[in-house]
Protein backbone atom coordinates (compact mmCIF):
# COMPACT_ATOMS: atom_id res chain seq x y z
CA UNK A 1 0.00 0.00 0.00
CA UNK A 2 1.18 3.72 -1.02
CA UNK A 3 0.21 6.38 1.00
CA UNK A 4 0.85 9.96 1.06
CA UNK A 5 -0.01 13.35 0.13
CA UNK A 6 -3.07 13.42 -2.07
CA UNK A 7 -2.79 9.59 -2.60
CA UNK A 8 -4.96 6.83 -2.46
CA UNK A 9 -3.84 2.84 -1.50
CA UNK A 10 -2.85 0.87 -3.63
CA UNK A 11 -1.58 -2.70 -2.89
CA UNK A 12 1.68 -3.94 -3.90
CA UNK A 13 3.85 -7.10 -3.87
CA UNK A 14 7.24 -8.23 -3.02
CA UNK A 15 9.23 -7.78 -0.16
CA UNK A 16 12.03 -5.71 0.00
CA UNK A 17 15.31 -7.83 1.57
CA UNK A 18 17.03 -4.56 2.49
CA UNK A 19 16.54 -2.83 6.12
CA UNK A 20 18.12 -0.13 7.61
CA UNK A 21 18.73 -0.63 11.38
CA UNK A 22 18.41 2.80 13.44
CA UNK A 23 17.16 1.66 16.85
CA UNK A 24 14.52 -1.32 18.08
CA UNK A 25 12.79 -1.80 21.23
CA UNK A 26 10.64 -4.13 22.72
CA UNK A 27 7.54 -2.58 24.74
CA UNK A 28 3.95 -2.85 25.28
CA UNK A 29 1.17 -1.39 23.58
CA UNK A 30 -2.69 -1.53 22.13
CA UNK A 31 -4.06 -3.58 19.37
CA UNK A 32 -6.45 -0.72 18.30
CA UNK A 33 -5.72 1.60 15.89
CA UNK A 34 -5.77 5.52 16.33
CA UNK A 35 -6.99 7.84 13.69
CA UNK A 36 -4.36 8.50 10.96
CA UNK A 37 -3.50 11.99 9.01
CA UNK A 38 -2.97 12.99 5.25
CA UNK A 39 0.68 14.26 5.03
CA UNK A 40 0.20 17.69 3.45
CA UNK A 41 0.16 18.23 -0.36
CA UNK A 42 3.48 20.41 -0.04
CA UNK A 43 5.54 17.43 0.75
CA UNK A 44 5.61 14.54 -1.74
CA UNK A 45 6.35 11.48 0.33
CA UNK A 46 4.78 8.23 -0.31
CA UNK A 47 5.15 5.35 1.90
CA UNK A 48 4.49 1.30 1.24
CA UNK A 49 3.69 -1.12 3.74
CA UNK A 50 4.49 -4.48 2.75
CA UNK A 51 3.65 -7.71 5.46
CA UNK A 52 5.58 -10.85 4.23
CA UNK A 53 2.66 -13.54 4.40
CA UNK A 54 5.09 -16.51 4.65
CA UNK A 55 7.66 -14.83 7.23
CA UNK A 56 5.76 -12.43 9.14
CA UNK A 57 8.25 -9.63 8.38
CA UNK A 58 6.68 -6.16 7.50
CA UNK A 59 8.81 -4.03 5.33
CA UNK A 60 8.33 -0.22 4.98
CA UNK A 61 9.59 1.51 2.33
CA UNK A 62 9.17 5.48 1.94
CA UNK A 63 9.55 7.28 -2.01
CA UNK A 64 9.26 10.69 -2.97
CA UNK A 65 10.96 13.94 -4.06
CA UNK A 66 10.72 15.32 -0.44
CA UNK A 67 12.79 13.16 1.55
CA UNK A 68 15.44 15.25 2.11
CA UNK A 69 12.89 17.34 4.52
CA UNK A 70 11.68 13.76 6.66
CA UNK A 71 14.08 13.78 9.79
CA UNK A 72 12.82 10.12 10.07
CA UNK A 73 10.08 7.29 9.84
CA UNK A 74 8.73 6.08 13.35
CA UNK A 75 7.68 2.96 12.68
CA UNK A 76 5.83 0.90 15.27
CA UNK A 77 4.62 -3.18 14.77
CA UNK A 78 2.05 -4.01 17.70
CA UNK A 79 1.43 -7.88 18.27
CA UNK A 80 -1.69 -8.97 19.31
CA UNK A 81 -0.51 -9.83 22.84
CA UNK A 82 0.26 -6.58 23.61
CA UNK A 83 4.40 -6.59 22.69
CA UNK A 84 5.71 -4.24 20.40
CA UNK A 85 8.79 -3.59 18.37
CA UNK A 86 9.53 -0.06 16.47
CA UNK A 87 12.59 1.18 14.49
CA UNK A 88 13.71 4.43 12.67
CA UNK A 89 13.89 4.86 9.25
CA UNK A 90 16.44 7.39 8.48
CA UNK A 91 16.19 8.35 4.66
CA UNK A 92 19.39 8.21 2.69
CA UNK A 93 20.11 8.02 -1.12
CA UNK A 94 21.00 4.12 -0.79
CA UNK A 95 17.84 2.59 1.06
CA UNK A 96 14.80 4.16 2.43
CA UNK A 97 13.00 0.62 3.98
CA UNK A 98 13.12 -0.78 7.38
CA UNK A 99 12.02 -4.40 8.28
CA UNK A 100 10.27 -5.25 11.60
CA UNK A 101 10.29 -9.03 12.48
CA UNK A 102 6.90 -9.69 13.11
CA UNK A 103 4.64 -12.91 12.80
CA UNK A 104 1.83 -14.21 10.78
CA UNK A 105 -0.48 -13.63 12.92
CA UNK A 106 -2.24 -9.58 11.86
CA UNK A 107 -0.26 -7.15 13.57
CA UNK A 108 -0.93 -3.58 13.92
CA UNK A 109 1.23 -1.59 12.20
CA UNK A 110 1.90 2.18 12.64
CA UNK A 111 3.78 4.58 10.88
CA UNK A 112 4.23 8.11 12.10
CA UNK A 113 6.79 10.73 9.69
CA UNK A 114 8.82 13.41 11.69
CA UNK A 115 10.36 16.56 9.53
CA UNK A 116 12.77 18.78 10.09
CA UNK A 117 10.75 21.47 10.64
CA UNK A 118 9.09 19.63 13.70
CA UNK A 119 5.71 18.80 11.91
CA UNK A 120 4.44 14.99 11.75
CA UNK A 121 1.37 12.99 10.54
CA UNK A 122 0.73 9.28 11.54
CA UNK A 123 -0.44 8.47 7.72
CA UNK A 124 -0.66 4.77 8.38
CA UNK A 125 -2.12 2.74 11.47
CA UNK A 126 -4.13 -0.58 10.27
CA UNK A 127 -4.20 -3.90 11.14
CA UNK A 128 -2.03 -5.97 7.94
Amino acid sequence: MFSGAGSGSSSASGTSAATMAATSAKTTGSFTPGPTQTIPAKYTVLLEVDKNKITGDTTVRAVGSDLGVVKYVQVTLYEQDGQTVSDKLIPNKKDNTVTLEGSTRPERVQVTVVFYSGEQYTPIDKIY
